[in-house]
């Protein structure tokens, strides 16, 4: 089975560098940019055109995260148990290809996941969800710390990461996984 983890705010505690980007591009980011995904913030503040903002924000942050690798956070070390029991640890993420090879090249030894995907949002990463369970009739868990605003495909249980310890993390996807396949039956 899958288990599909977002990136920022699961796998790497990125929070800072994306509010430090967002300010060396020239905007004041809300209090928990983490939660303004697929959300238009920036008109209110921007002088330039949005997707100048973003453009600058981008080459920031890359800057950031291939200068000082951000912490790691428990959802790293559950891909890497689940990648040893055998099951499909998928990286499906918002930010930039190249943002995400900045991350691998400083984690390439321990790297737990079988596939790196960027630049999807959620929206986009229900989407791919759902093609991979059509495809190839597996599922999975898909784990992410924003709430979900969009319908999770059949096949798939989502979790949000809470900060939750590895054990208890490890428990809330068995117990998912359990669901999923008494789901499918």
């Amino acid at each position: 089975m899958y288990v599909v983890f977002d990136f920022d705010g699961v796998i790497a505690d990125t929070e800072g560098y994306i509010r430090q980007a967002y300010t060396l591009a020239g905007v004041t980011p809300p209090d928990d940019i983490l939660n303004y995904e697929d959300r238009n913030w920036i008109d209110l503040q921007a002088s330039v055109s949005v997707s100048v903002i973003k453009a600058r924000k981008n080459e920031h942050y890359l800057r950031l995260l291939t200068e000082h690798p951000p912490n790691v956070l428990t959802p790293f070390y559950v891909a890497r148990e689940f990648l040893g029991y055998g099951h499909t640890p998928v990286l499906l993420s918002g930010a930039q290809d190249d943002q995400l090879e900045a991350f691998y090249r400083w984690h390439a030894r321990r790297w737990p996941f079988f596939m790196t995907i960027g630049n999807h949002r959620q929206q986009a990463k229900m989407r791919w969800l759902a093609a991979q369970y059509s495809r190839t009739g597996m599922g999975g868990v898909y784990v992410d710390d924003q709430p979900l605003r969009y319908d999770i495909s059949r096949g798939w249980r989502y979790i949000q990461y809470r900060g939750q310890d590895q054990h208890e993390l490890m428990e809330e996807i068995k117990c998912a996984f359990v669901s999923v396949l008494s789901a499918v039956e």
